[in-house]
């Protein structure tokens, strides 16, 4: 961590030896016949699964976190160098001024060679489809937009480095202690991109791409523009990334792409207007019509109160077919808990416990508030296989949004802590916090999946509990600045920058994924919670998105008011007669 900033006591590396690791995988492709032992492995649907998938994710989710964090050290130390020009401190003398510097070099180092191993993958047929087809399709169309838009849309603004391409390699260490090169990193992606999409998958990954709320079509437009100027790519990939940006523009124009205008990049001077939004004046004349004027978040009302627990009291704990044949959403340890039926049924001290425990759960233990509750489902058929669903606590950028875990009480439980599995992440494109990734890992000391000193807060056989998990991830977890969760960042102030930055994105991801999405497609089981949970809550869950929007930096702005127009039309329409949340004056 920066200088100032102490590691979290018993935080495991994220990356142990990354490079020394895609090193040694490149010499395993590099092996004799790499393509046939790829291809034999991608036919197997159960290696496919086991193996290459999870590789496919970490590939990916590597490369972003490297390139994300990487650039934001980069911006930071602009920033610094910004206020050294206009007469402040020299930067050079501020100790994390040097550690960012060491950190951004290291990361874009091991980002080149995470890339690198990603063409290796992608030069063969099965490599490249792998990428391109489910259940990889949209992790690597989410990587590839926001790789894009780091490098070339507005955030692009804040790397006003001089990139280090062959003509600059010998002042390289002189103009730029980063090493940063967004002409070979762009090249690179493109690469591995247009081999996906040419794959016999590709049209998957083109779908993907359509599909994705965040792609810009005028960021996509200056990438090739760039590519094309530079020399970036052979004629025949500059010909496939045309074609690649004649579909997607087709699909714009059908509703299913588009974007605002892009900035100027790191690659490229000048600075291209920004776009607008013709609707906007219009959803929020609506929104003030229905819910008065803005202003700032009201407190539920005991009426309020009382109406939310007779709409969903009866909802708050129930059983369902979580483990039926064909299910829309299949559970994610499905397939663990078909192989440990025996086990479990033979299992006294499970079913013992978990007897208990549903008990205590039926018993009116789960908390049912507008400011946030907790939903509970086992399997009509077996206790050891649960989902949840918690919505979010007001004042954090969760608020009001239905998030859903998958859980599993292996046959030692209680002995043992359960599974647990994060459910919203986008089809595996969004990380919602430090603890929760965009695969569904979840990281919690409770659960044995994060390392701390502290014995309390790990799983104790004798009272830790499933009510237990879900109340630690709804308080430890879905929090007001979760910025704060990640290893060594502890002390970041709610009120910094870096903080409002975090907390924009996962407004935005509330938005789309835990209010639309739980809206379009409710998580199987709670089908009902779901219609109730927004009828009851339509004025206020419009009225926080409101107020997020209002405070929303400008380069995001577009996509919140495309989402909020979406959520007012997916919402139960107000009740005739139903006066405003805030009386006009």
């Amino acid at each position: 961590p920066p200088p100032g900033r102490r590691p979290r006591p018993g935080s495991p590396r994220r990356f142990p030896s990354p490079g020394t690791c895609n090193d040694l995988l490149l010499l395993l492709l590099e092996a004799p016949e790499p393509a046939a032992r790829l291809q034999a492995l991608a036919a197997d649907d159960s290696r496919r699964a086991s193996l290459l998938v999870p590789l496919g994710h970490a590939l990916l989710d590597t490369l972003l976190y490297e390139l994300e964090e990487a650039l934001k050290r980069i911006a930071e130390n602009n920033k610094k160098d910004a206020a050294a020009a206009a007469g402040g401190p020299p930067a050079e003398h501020d100790p994390a001024y040097s550690h960012n510097v060491g950190y951004a070099r290291s990361l874009l180092r091991t980002a080149g060679s995470t890339l690198k191993l990603m063409k290796a993958i992608a030069a063969s047929s099965a490599g490249a489809a792998l990428l391109a087809a489910a259940p990889l399709a949209g992790r690597t169309a989410a990587v590839s937009i926001t790789f894009f838009d780091l490098l070339c849309g507005r955030r692009s603004l804040d790397l006003k480095v001089r990139a280090t391409g062959a003509a600059a390699a010998s002042a390289a260490s002189a103009s730029d202690p980063y090493g940063f090169d967004p002409r070979s990193l762009l090249a690179s992606l493109c690469d591995v991109l247009l081999r996906c999409i040419g794959s016999g998958r590709g049209d998957e990954l083109v779908g993907a791409l359509a599909a994705a709320d965040d792609l810009d079509l005028a960021v996509l437009r200056k990438v090739a523009a760039i590519v094309a100027r530079e020399h970036l790519l052979p004629h025949a990939a500059l010909v496939e990334l045309e074609a690649l940006l004649r579909r997607l523009s087709a699909a714009a124009e059908g509703g299913g792409a588009g974007g605002a205008a892009a900035a100027s990049s790191p690659l490229e001077g000048g600075v291209a207007a920004a776009g607008g939004d013709a609707s906007a004046d219009a959803t929020l004349a609506r929104l003030e019509a229905e819910l008065g004027p803005p202003g700032k978040a009201l407190p539920a009302e005991e009426a309020q109160v009382e109406a939310y627990s007779e709409a969903l009291g009866e909802l708050v704990c129930d059983s369902a077919p979580l483990l039926e044949a064909g299910a829309a959403q299949r559970h994610h340890y499905a397939s663990q808990a078909e192989r440990g039926a025996d086990a479990a049924a033979g299992a006294p001290a499970l079913r013992k416990a978990l007897m208990r425990e549903l008990k205590g759960l039926r018993g009116g233990q789960l908390p049912l508030h507008p400011d946030a509750a907790v939903f509970v489902r086992h399997d009509e058929a077996r206790l050891d296989t649960w989902r949840l669903v918690l919505s979010g606590p007001v004042d954090t950028p969760y608020a009001h949004g239905l998030f859903v875990f998958d859980v599993y009480a292996p046959p030692e439980y209680p002995s043992i802590p359960p599974l647990v599995h994060f459910e919203t992440t986008g089809g595996g494109t969004v990380k919602f916090n430090p603890n929760l990734y965009a695969d569904g890992k979840v990281c919690l000391s409770l659960l044995g999946t994060f390392n701390s000193a502290n014995a309390t807060e790990k799983w104790d056989p004798a009272v830790s509990t499933l009510f237990q998990v879900a109340v630690s991830i709804q308080s430890q977890i879905l929090v007001p600045h979760p910025c704060q969760n990640e290893p060594g960042y502890e002390g970041v102030a709610p009120d910094s920058a870096e903080s409002r930055e975090y907390n924009a994105k996962l407004r935005l991801y509330t938005m789309r994924h835990a209010m639309l999405g739980a809206l379009r497609s409710p998580p199987a089981g709670f089908e009902d919670v779901a219609a109730a949970h927004f009828a009851s809550l339509r004025d206020r869950i419009l009225d926080t998105c409101r107020g997020w929007l209002a405070e929303a930096p400008d380069d995001l702005r577009p996509r919140y008011l495309a989402a909020l127009a979406q959520l007012h039309a997916a919402l139960p329409p107000r009740p005739d007669g139903a006066p405003p949340l805030r009386p006009h004056t």
